[in-house]
């Protein structure tokens, strides 16, 4: 027998694996940020964290009643206010995502600049935590192959939603 299918089915029908992946990520809430660190190859490491035991970070708390969070590198002891990292790094977490798998399994990690990342991202609010591994700028170069932690997948993600990261001066 020979059936007649419209074109929709079709390609309902012929997905592969890599588009049918999960393309979101945890969701951060930048307010309440505890923890953000940028690796990247040539560069000083950016390491923030909240530190309720910081002197500086409990005086400024005290004081202004602010929850502050404190720069360990490259400034050591730095303060930092949250609004600060949301209005820069984290302006537009909101639209930060994963635009579609490229390959399902780690085996391949070296062919996309992965098993020695350009740059990794780590962050964490009080709910939820995202961490990135950043590799080589696809043919194209629009966008960044990057792996989230956990995650054996291989994923495209938009040199924008990446920019902020590796120009966080």
């Amino acid at each position: 027998e020979i059936y007649t299918v419209d074109k929709a089915t079709c390609e309902r029908i012929m997905q592969k694996v890599t588009d049918l992946a999960d393309l979101t990520l945890d969701k951060l809430d930048p307010n309440a940020l505890t923890m953000l660190e940028v690796t990247q190859k040539g560069r000083e490491d950016l390491k923030v964290s909240f530190d309720k035991e910081n002197k500086i970070s409990a005086e400024s708390h005290d004081k202004n009643g602010l929850a502050t969070l404190v720069m360990h590198s490259p400034i050591e002891n730095l303060l930092v206010y949250p609004y600060n990292i949301e209005s820069g790094l984290l302006y537009d977490y909101d639209k930060f995502k994963l635009d579609k798998m490229v390959e399902l399994g780690d085996e391949k990690y070296a062919d996309y600049g992965l098993d020695d990342p350009t740059m990794t991202i780590a962050m964490a609010d009080t709910e939820n935590s995202v961490t990135l591994r950043v590799g080589k700028k696809t043919e194209d170069g629009g966008s960044y192959y990057v792996t989230p932690y956990g995650n054996k997948g291989v994923y495209n993600m938009s040199e924008n939603d990446l920019a902020p990261f590796f120009d966080y001066d």
